[in-house]
């Protein structure tokens, strides 16, 4: 999903650096693109557990996750709490 809307983006021009480019500026800052649409995954899901009451499922799908035990597991390495702990803990 987010890939190939990346992939898009560079072939309609919309992004000003080729793939390869875009690929070493994140290596260099030691990121990857997957850790980069990890984070953004997961700064979404926090959005969406703190403002919404979508159960773990339809946010696990609305953010294309396999499962939602990639999700959790994503959710925790990211912030170290699973995402009902943080919901818990950001809403009450």
């Amino acid at each position: 999903m987010t890939q190939a809307r990346v992939r898009s983006g560079f072939q309609q021009g919309h992004l000003s650096l080729t793939p390869r480019t875009f690929q070493r500026r994140l290596s260099r800052s030691n990121y990857s693109f997957r850790k980069l649409l990890d984070g953004v995954r997961v700064e979404l899901a926090q959005t969406m557990l703190r403002n919404s009451s979508a159960s773990m499922s339809e946010i696990s799908a609305s953010l294309a996750y396999a499962e939602l035990s990639v999700l959790s597991r994503s959710f925790k390495r990211n912030t170290g709490l699973s995402p009902s702990v943080w919901r818990v803990s950001a809403c009450g």
